[in-house]
């Protein structure tokens, strides 16, 4: 990696800094999650004690046991919230390396559902690429790479990060050096041109809307799941069935969605000829 080679334009850094509010925003979470906890696990002792629980002694061993391990992953959560500070940096810089994916899976602990993650890294530095660009930069990996990012610099605090280290290594996760927000690949990425003719806010607007629908998709979800006849088919019907529906259901789903978005954008480009319908990987290319 490079020294940093100009400063950013003013719409990069309107980006930039979308990304770095949203890790602040996320470090916060996880502080105040993490305080929530501990509490959580003084305050059940407590309330045991005062209700003067009449219960076995091996279910009070039990409740104590639920509410150390409770109060533990308190201050676990909090010491990992506060154990890294983020500085974006206010220049560029040049990142070339060979692009590795990392693939996280999460358990739910209470429908065992698992959901898997993705990161991208450059040596330490974790690659952070425009929303929805997943055919550009999939096809890079295992390959080399160059890259003209705003980093966001992250210091660690050594000693909550030697205390987390002796608790659980694997819990940390890679230790990384930055976050790398992308702003220029070879042709196919420039946030300043896109922003500059699609407006400041168009790549926020954009994730907005991918969230959007992704709540109206579970809403619609939702209430048809809580309808009586649902509830009467889940409850008669084989389980093979019921999965066969939910396929069924998601594809239907998808292929509504689709042809809605295609038919919107006929409509938009039929009463306004100067309607932009281009691809939305095509617009980063600014």
């Amino acid at each position: 990696m490079s020294k940093p080679n100009r400063p950013l334009t003013g719409l990069e850094t309107y980006y930039a800094r979308t990304v770095y509010v949203r890790l602040i925003l996320l470090k916060w979470v996880l502080l105040v999650l993490g305080i929530l906890l501990t509490l959580l696990g003084i305050g059940l002792p407590v309330a045991f004690v005062v209700d003067d629980m009449r219960i076995s002694p091996l279910m009070m061993m039990f409740l104590f046991a639920l509410a150390l391990v409770i109060f533990a992953l308190g201050l676990f959560i909090t010491a990992h919230g506060l154990w890294r500070q983020m500085t974006l940096s206010p220049t560029t810089t040049q990142l070339r390396g060979t692009l590795i994916e990392k693939r996280r899976t999460a358990v739910s602990p209470n429908t065992g559902s698992r959901s898997t993650h993705y990161e991208y890294y450059i040596d330490a530095i974790r690659i952070c690429w425009p929303p929805n660009s997943e055919g550009i930069y999939r096809p890079l990996v295992g390959q080399y790479v160059a890259l003209s990012v705003a980093m966001i610099d992250i210091s660690s605090l050594q000693k909550l990060k030697t205390l987390l280290a002796r608790l659980n290594k694997r819990l940390l996760g890679q230790d990384i050096d930055g976050v790398g927000i992308v702003l220029n690949h070879q042709g196919t990425i420039n946030i300043h041109g896109v922003l500059a003719k699609y407006g400041r806010h168009y790549l926020l607007i954009h994730q907005l809307q991918w969230a959007l629908s992704f709540c109206l998709f579970a809403a619609l979800t939702l209430y048809i799941a809580m309808q009586p006849f649902m509830v009467t088919f889940i409850a008669r019907t084989n389980v093979l069935l019921v999965l066969l529906a939910m396929v069924l259901y998601l594809l239907g789903v998808c292929t509504a969605g689709y042809f809605i978005f295609k038919g919107y954008q006929k409509i938009r480009k039929w009463l306004d000829p100067r309607y932009d319908d281009t691809p939305h990987e095509e617009r980063l290319r600014g």
